[in-house]
């Protein structure tokens, strides 16, 4: 299993995955740039360290602070270099590669959001290969093998259009759609310059090695996704990683936190790829005095930097990692 991913959160559907084949008496390898949380006997997790150095370099901006000030969180010229930078970083680690290339596999499972750099080694592997597209509404790589991709009723991953829409609105989706597959064709080049670069220059292109995938998992579903025409080698598998409520607290002190809401407890996460403690000051205080107004609610904040760094937080408020 590989993703090459530049968020955490990518790892999710994968670990739901490994699970479940690990139930069935499969070993699994599981390639990333997050090194694994914790112990896990059941399956062997590879982190190459420049690929996590330079995932952690790439994605250490504040994207929050940028969205609030109205600029891009990472300048478009940074954003194209990703792919050939991130495939270096990979294959920098010979003696990981040399390691994995050493061993036998039956499947290999790609990220189906970014497999191009991945295909490379499963080339050398010699392996069958499945997707398991993590990011829902990317259909990139489902166009990429034959599904139709339909630009004028699609609505592309990167606007805010829904398959409601005028002819302005479905003319502006045809030029994103069109846009990215340019952009996306010229990032697939110099990454596969960086394929021959570590591995040969007999590797064909991702394009074509993207055409042998033999199944896709797809990180969706109907019902919150648009309709879309998927073939046979498609499965939508949306909620894979969802699993019962713990019935237990971590601690008693979380649990009297909880239990204590008068109106009920509030959530608050920027996710994986958003670091709340680089967020700009101004949208601190505004988080800060928003949940002053709401002292019926406990507000549980996932705050990854030093908890005692808001000073003015009400007693309403509870910060953790």
């Amino acid at each position: 299993m590989i993703t090459i991913a530049g968020t955490k959160s990518h790892k999710i559907p994968f670990s739901a995955l490994a699970d479940g084949l690990i139930r069935r008496g499969h070993q699994v390898t599981f390639v990333s740039g997050f090194e694994a949380n914790g112990t896990r006997l059941t399956i062997k997790e590879v982190a190459p360290k420049p690929l996590v150095n330079y995932i952690r370099n790439y994605m250490n901006v504040d994207l929050v602070g940028a969205r609030f000030a109205g600029k891009s969180p990472i300048p478009v010229w940074r954003a194209l270099r990703y792919a050939a930078e991130v495939c270096n970083a990979f294959f920098s680690d010979t003696k990981t590669i040399d390691s994995l290339l050493a061993e036998s596999f039956e499947l290999a499972i790609l990220d189906g959001a970014f497999p191009e750099c991945a295909l490379g080694l499963v080339y050398r592997l010699g392996v069958p290969f499945l997707y398991i597209n993590t990011v829902g509404f990317y259909t990139g790589s489902l166009a990429q093998v034959g599904n139709p991709n339909m630009y004028a009723v699609t609505p592309h991953v990167f606007t805010a259009l829904t398959q409601t829409m005028n002819f302005f609105e479905r003319f502006q989706n045809f030029f994103t759609h069109l846009l990215a597959e340019l952009l996306h064709k010229y990032c697939t080049a110099q990454l596969h310059a960086a394929l021959q670069t570590h591995l040969g220059h007999h590797i064909p292109h991702p394009y074509t090695l993207a055409r042998n995938v033999s199944f896709i998992l797809q990180n969706g579903h109907a019902s919150i996704t648009y309709p879309r025409p998927y073939y046979p080698h498609v499965a939508e598998i949306a909620c894979i990683h969802c699993r019962p409520p713990n019935p237990t607290m971590p601690t008693q002190e979380l649990e009297n936190f909880m239990l204590s809401a008068p109106a009920g407890v509030i959530y608050c996460s920027m996710g994986s790829s958003v670091r709340a403690a680089n967020m700009p000051e101004a949208l601190r205080r505004i988080l800060v005095q928003t949940f002053a107004q709401l002292p019926q609610y406990h507000v549980l904040w996932k705050w990854e930097g030093n908890l005692t760094q808001i000073p003015d937080l009400t007693p309403n408020v509870r910060l953790g990692a």
